[in-house]
Formats: C-alpha cells, sequence, structure tokens
C-alpha cells in the first residue's frame, strides 16, 4: 500500500493560543471547525507530550482518512532551526 503525504504551509494571522484552542485542543473534533467533514475523532493514546491523540480519523466526501500526529509543539513559534529539526525527525 502507497501512503500519500500532503504538505502545506500558510499563515494564520491570529495569536498562537487562539489557533491551538481549536486546531490543536480540538484536533479530533476537526469536524466542527473544518469544512467537508461529516465525522471526525481522535483515535490512541497520545504519545507525543501534549497531543490529544496519537491519529485522528476523518470521514470526508473523499471517504475515509486516517491522519498521524508526527509533531505537536503547544505554544510560542519554534525558531527556524528547531521548525527544521523537527521536520526532520517527522520525516
Amino acid at each position: 500500500m502507497e501512503i500519500m503525504e500532503i504538505k502545506k504551509n500558510f499563515i494564520i494571522d491570529v495569536p498562537t493560543k487562539e489557533v491551538w484552542s481549536v486546531s490543536g485542543d480540538q484536533f479530533g473534533q476537526a469536524c466542527n471547525w473544518a469544512t467537508g467533514l461529516y465525522h471526525s475523532e481522535d483515535i490512541g493514546k497520545p504519545t507525543i507530550p501534549g497531543a490529544p491523540s496519537t491519529n485522528r480519523a476523518r470521514v470526508t466526501y473523499q471517504g475515509d482518512i486516517k491522519e498521524e500526529v508526527r509533531v505537536y509543539l503547544e505554544t510560542g513559534k519554534p525558531s527556524l532551526a528547531k521548525s527544521k529539526e523537527l521536520a526532520k525527525r517527522a520525516a
């Protein structure tokens, strides 16, 4: 089975704390804040400190999707060097 990985970067112009209160704390409840999702839920106990779960399952019009948490930063902006280090570890 081939695994597809999609990466996209974008800027969200609000304080980090506000972003995490939705996308981090409500990771498993993405269907409440993301369009195109019929259902979403957390799966598995967290293996990364602070993360709400290990995986997320989503049901979309394109089918079922399972996502894995690889990096989770609760607060603040990591430095560029730290971001590169985390990206290498997540790859």
